[in-house]
């Protein structure tokens, strides 16, 4: 993040259907959300709400676009943002910089905004009235890197409650380096989030698998392709089962070829108990609705 730039941990407001996110600018400058990684060019003072939607894919299907991130929600009543800056997930965003957008939905249809800047993690747009903004891929360009070129990806790891054989479930979720970890943990709250190393690089189309040392353990399924996973839905890519007993296990994620593009060393517990320590305990809120 630039020197310039503010960082923020906005307050989590959790409803039936998900989570939306609420921050006060105190001023101008620019402010970036640590759970999205959204970035807000900020005139004056004001309050901004957003969440994450669902795509309509068939609505971008005539323009020959597809989804190069998650599509945000975001409403400001004092019109204080005036530009806004998209996380991407591309290692070598010069090489793509024709092939990406943004899509700009409102009530009277759908645009498309070339950026006024990619950096080498943000599409920078400048936003002349808030609704919902996702970036987007030109189909055609995007299946000439298919395979050519990689995306950032990322490795998440959740440890469920351990069953009554005394079997541990690990689910090791695959994604786009551009999802946000605060949308995939609220989908897996009872499960245990492991912080590790998730950083890689993967091919979109690609099959990848899972590989355990010591091999004795089961891992399903063989193998899985690796695509663009912009939600709603963030289910595991893989899962191994463990003994309770289990200490330690690297585990690897490797191509076809059986290059390795990930690898860590995991640690477990000699007994799990599933606490509330990896919770959030600040800036949570509930809706008045869930309350009643």
């Amino acid at each position: 993040m630039d020197s310039a730039q503010s960082g923020f941990t906005p307050e989590v407001i959790k409803d039936r259907i998900g989570i939306s996110y609420r921050f006060t600018f105190p001023s101008s400058g620019l402010f970036q959300c640590s759970l999205t990684g959204l970035i807000f060019n900020v005139t004056h003072e004001g309050e901004v709400m957003y969440k994450t939607l669902i795509w309509d894919k068939m609505l971008l299907q005539p323009a020959n676009k597809v989804p190069g991130g998650l599509l945000f929600s975001i409403k400001c009543s004092q019109d204080s943002i005036s530009q806004l800056h998209l996380p991407h997930c591309e290692p070598e965003p010069a090489l793509v910089s024709k092939s990406l957008s943004v899509v700009h939905i409102t009530d009277d249809g759908m645009s498309f905004i070339q950026p006024r800047e990619i950096t080498k993690t943000h599409v920078v747009v400048d936003t002349p009235h808030l609704t919902a903004f996702g970036i987007v891929w030109d189909l055609i360009e995007r299946f000439k890197n298919f395979i050519t070129k990689p995306v950032s990806g990322q490795v998440l790891l959740f440890l469920r409650p351990p069953c009554r054989g005394g079997t541990l479930i690990l689910s090791v979720i695959v994604l786009p380096g551009n999802v946000p970890l605060k949308e995939v943990k609220v989908q897996h709250e009872e499960c245990e989030y492991i912080k590790a190393p998730s950083h890689c690089l993967l091919h979109k189309g690609q099959n990848y698998s899972l590989f355990s040392d010591p091999d004795v353990y089961t891992i399903q399924p063989s193998h899985a392709t690796f695509f663009d996973n912009y939600g709603p839905n963030y289910h595991a890519t893989f899962e191994i089962f463990m003994t309770t007993s289990t200490e330690e296990v690297t585990l690897m994620v490797q191509d076809p070829n059986r290059t390795q593009v990930w690898e860590y060393n995991l640690h477990l517990r000699a007994s799990f108990s599933h606490a509330d320590e990896n919770q959030p305990k600040k800036n949570i809120s509930t809706s008045a609705q869930e309350k009643l």
